[in-house]
Order: structure tokens, then C-alpha cells, then sequence
């Protein structure tokens, strides 16, 4: 955060006129004060609409998760758990397709894509992003995702649209579905 006041000052000029550079320090300071403040207050709701059933549950399958991604998801036995924003806990059974997405960044860099689609809404993954993770296949995460839901429909295909608007009256081209 000093750093960021430093650059400001510098970047602006602001160093010689005082009155300035405190209007600038307390704008910057309340909105990163008020960005913690929803960081904190959309975690808050998140871990309320977790049931202490389902918390037991997800512990005891943290102990042995079936696949993760340090900084992205966690497959346990009966759950997805997304842990970049939005967070949240999918089981399964509630994931109506899955498809994937490849995304060329330039040479020598890309991004590897999953998109869930839930009666709520579509959620998107990171599944790799680096040439260190070049070698990555997402086949096991969606192995374990199709094994735990043989319902599920593969790929944003003509057909599986609109099984999705027939059956649960999905529109994929509106949002909060559109991949």
C-alpha cells in the first residue's frame, strides 16, 4: 500500500503541493478500505450458506481429495470446491454440462478453461495457465466429474443446448449462463 502511495506521488507529481496529496492518500485509502470490506463481506456470505452438515461432510473429505489445484479447486468425494471468486460448492449432481475452453495468450502462452453450468448460473475454472503446466491434462478432473454424475452433458454442442433450454429451461446465450 506504500508503494502504491509512493507511485501515486511520483507518477503525478504530487510532492510539492500537500493539500493534494492528502485528498489523493485518503481516496485511495477509503477504496481499498471499502474493497477489503467486500472481500470479507462475500466470504462472510459464503460460509453462511454452508450447512454444519455439509461442513463435517467437506472436512472429512479434505483429508483425502480425489483431485485439487493449490490455488484453484479441490474435488472431494461428493463436492467441487472453487476457490477463486466467485467461491463456491457444487455438488456433483448439480453440474448439468461441463465444456472446455483453450484460450492462446501469445507464444508461448495459454489458458485451459472449464465451464460448469448449474441450474443458477455457469461457473469457470482455471485449469492451467503456464508452460509450466503445459503437460497438465484436465482429463482426470473431468473423469471425476463425469464418474461422480453420469448425467451430465459433455460439450457446448448444438444438441446439448437445447436439452439444456428443453429440460430446465436454460438459455446459454443470456447471461448468467453464456460461456
Amino acid at each position: 500500500m506504500i508503494l502504491m502511495y509512493i507511485f501515486i506521488i511520483c507518477f503525478f507529481g504530487f510532492y510539492g503541493d500537500t493539500l493534494t496529496f492528502w485528498i489523493v492518500f485518503i481516496v485511495v485509502t477509503l477504496l481499498e478500505i471499502s474493497d477489503w470490506y467486500s472481500y470479507k463481506r462475500s466470504l462472510k456470505k459464503f460460509f453462511e450458506s454452508i450447512s454444519l452438515e455439509m461442513m463435517d461432510e467437506i472436512e472429512r473429505g479434505l483429508e483425502h481429495p480425489l483431485e485439487y489445484s493449490e490455488k484453484r479447486y479441490i474435488l472431494i468425494e461428493n463436492y467441487i470446491i472453487l476457490l477463486e471468486y466467485p467461491y463456491k460448492i457444487l455438488r456433483y449432481e448439480d453440474i448439468l454440462l461441463i465444456c472446455y475452453r483453450y484460450e492462446r495468450m501469445g507464444r508461448l502462452e495459454f489458458r485451459k478453461y472449464c465451464y460448469m453450468v448449474t441450474k443458477e448460473r455457469s461457473y469457470c475454472v482455471l485449469i492451467s495457465s503456464s508452460v509450466a503446466e503445459l503437460d497438465y491434462d484436465p482429463k482426470q478432473f473431468h473423469d471425476v466429474i463425469v464418474r461422480k454424475n453420469p448425467n451430465i452433458l459433455v460439450d457446448l454442442t448444438k444438441e446439448n443446448k437445447e436439452k439444456l433450454k428443453e429440460l430446465d429451461g436454460i438459455n446459454m446465450k443470456k447471461r448468467p449462463y453464456k460461456i
